[in-house]
C-alpha cells in the first residue's frame, strides 16, 4: 500500500452524535492522521436545527489532526448537491478521494482497504469505485477477500479523479427507461429496484446523488471492488436524508461486523457473479427491497393525500 495524493472528504449535517462515532472510529485506523481530511458541514434549514449543525461544527473543530480544511456552507445544499460539489472541489487539489458520510463508522482497516485498491486499480478506468461496505455476510471467504460487481454504493468508497471526471461531464446517455434490458442491468440482476428510484429522481421526487453516479457506471459498463467482509457500518438508518421510520433494517438486521485484518486483491478484473447471487439471496438484501417497497407505498400515500 502506498498513500498518493489521497484525501479524506465526509460530508456532515445535524447530526453530532453520528460524527463524533465517525471520527472515534477513524482513529483506529494508523493511517487517518497521514492522510488530509476535509469536512463539508451543511447549513441548517430552520433555526430549530441550527444549535444541531453548531454542535455538528464544534466536534469537526475540535478533533486534533495536522491537515484538516473545514467549509462551512452558507446555505442549505442538501446531501447531493453539497456532496457532487465537494468531491469535485477536493479532486481539484487531490487524484482521489474516500468519501464518507456523517452516520458511518470505520473499521481498522477500512483506510488501508481503500487506500490499496485506489493504488492497485488506478490505472483501470473499467473499476470505477473502491466500495468499502459488504452488504450480506460471506462464511466462506476466499482467498483473496474481495471482488468485483457491476454496481456501485454510497456507503463509504472512493474514486479517482478521471472517473468522478468522467461522470461529472459525461452524459447519462439516452437509454430507454422500458428497456428491458437496461432494467436487468440498472437493478444490478434482481438486487434492488434502481431504475424505479432513477425515474423517481429524473421526475424530482427524490434527491438522490448515487442513483446517477449507478447509472454512470451501468452505461459504461463498470464495476467496483467490494469486500467479503465489511469495513463500513451505517448507523444512520434511521435518522439520514433517505431514512425513515418505515426502515425496519435497524431491528431486523445485526449489526456488521467490520473486518480487522488486511484485504487482499483479485489481479484480474473478473465480475463474481457467484457472490452476486449470494448477494440478491441475502437476508439483508431481501429486508432492504422490503424497506424500499414500502418507502415506495409511503410517498403514494403522501402525493394522494396531496
Amino acid at each position: 500500500m502506498k498513500i498518493k495524493n489521497t484525501a479524506v472528504v465526509i460530508f456532515c449535517f445535524n447530526r453530532p452524535d453520528a460524527i463524533y462515532r465517525l471520527l472515534d472510529s477513524l482513529t483506529e485506523c494508523k493511517e487517518a492522521m497521514m492522510l488530509p481530511i476535509y469536512f463539508y458541514i451543511d447549513a441548517a434549514r430552520s433555526s430549530n436545527e441550527a444549535e444541531l449543525v453548531k454542535a455538528t461544527s464544534s466536534i469537526a473543530e475540535g478533533f486534533d489532526h495536522p491537515n484538516k480544511h473545514i467549509i462551512y456552507r452558507d446555505v442549505n445544499l442538501g446531501l447531493k448537491e453539497s456532496l457532487t460539489d465537494g468531491i469535485s472541489q477536493v479532486l481539484e487539489y487531490h487524484d482521489a478521494v474516500i468519501v464518507l458520510e456523517d452516520d458511518l463508522v470505520v473499521g481498522s482497516f477500512a483506510l488501508e482497504y481503500f487506500l490499496s485498491g485506489l493504488e492497485k486499480y488506478a490505472h483501470n478506468p473499467k473499476v470505477v469505485s473502491i466500495c468499502g461496505y459488504a452488504v450480506g455476510e460471506f462464511d466462506n471467504r476466499s482467498a483473496h477477500g474481495a471482488h468485483f460487481l457491476p454496481m456501485t454504493h454510497p456507503w463509504g468508497w472512493a474514486t479517482w479523479r478521471d472517473r468522478w471526471h468522467e461522470h461529472m461531464t459525461g452524459t447519462a446517455g439516452n437509454a430507454s427507461m422500458q428497456s428491458a434490458s437496461f432494467r436487468v442491468a440498472m437493478n444490478v440482476f434482481g438486487l434492488r429496484d434502481y431504475r424505479s428510484m432513477l425515474g423517481l429522481a429524473k421526475r424530482e421526487l427524490i434527491s438522490s446523488w448515487w442513483i446517477h453516479w449507478q447509472l454512470n457506471a451501468v452505461n459504461r459498463h463498470s464495476v467496483s471492488l467490494f469486500p467479503q467482509q465489511s469495513h463500513i457500518s451505517n448507523t444512520g438508518l434511521r435518522t439520514g436524508t433517505h431514512a425513515s421510520g418505515w426502515n425496519i433494517l435497524m431491528k431486523l438486521q445485526p449489526n456488521k461486523t467490520l473486518a480487522q485484518t488486511s484485504t487482499n486483491f483479485p489481479d484480474e478484473i473478473i465480475l463474481d457473479f457467484e457472490a452476486l447471487d449470494y448477494i440478491i439471496t441475502s437476508r439483508e438484501s431481501l429486508i432492504l427491497r422490503i424497506t424500499g417497497y414500502l418507502g415506495k407505498m409511503k410517498r403514494t400515500i403522501k402525493r394522494n393525500i396531496k
